[in-house]
């Protein structure tokens, strides 16, 4: 899994007020010259992608979270591999420095263990 070093998220971040200044703008321009159907229909276009884009940028600086519950040994360290693994490889998570290998480093052994990740 990719990690993300904190210039790139900076960026991504004023990429996104970027973005959502260009709707505040589009709207302003549309509602200065259209009219009737043609400024509703803009405008509804305009407001949901702006929705959209504050809950994208509400989620920018968060690191993602994925959990798991279920009884022993049915597989669930497999499924997280599966679903969080990008190109059949197997997952790294990294820990400080360390890039760990998820199902031989921090998935526990059979005995009735859990795991937090």
């Amino acid at each position: 899994m990719k990690n993300y070093n904190s210039d790139i998220v900076l960026e991504i971040e004023k990429k996104s007020i970027k973005l959502y200044e260009s709707f505040v703008e589009a709207d302003h321009w549309s509602s200065e010259n259209l009219k009737f159907e043609e400024l509703d229909n803009l405008s509804l276009k305009i407001k949901r992608n702006r929705a959209e884009i504050s809950k994208i940028q509400s989620t920018i600086p968060s690191k993602p979270v994925f959990a798991i519950f279920g009884i022993s040994q049915v597989g669930k360290s497999y499924l997280v591999q599966n679903i969080l693994s990008q190109n059949g490889e197997s997952l790294k998570v990294q820990v400080g420095k360390h890039d760990l290998d998820f199902l031989s480093s921090i998935n526990p052994a059979g005995n009735n263990a859990y795991f937090k990740f």
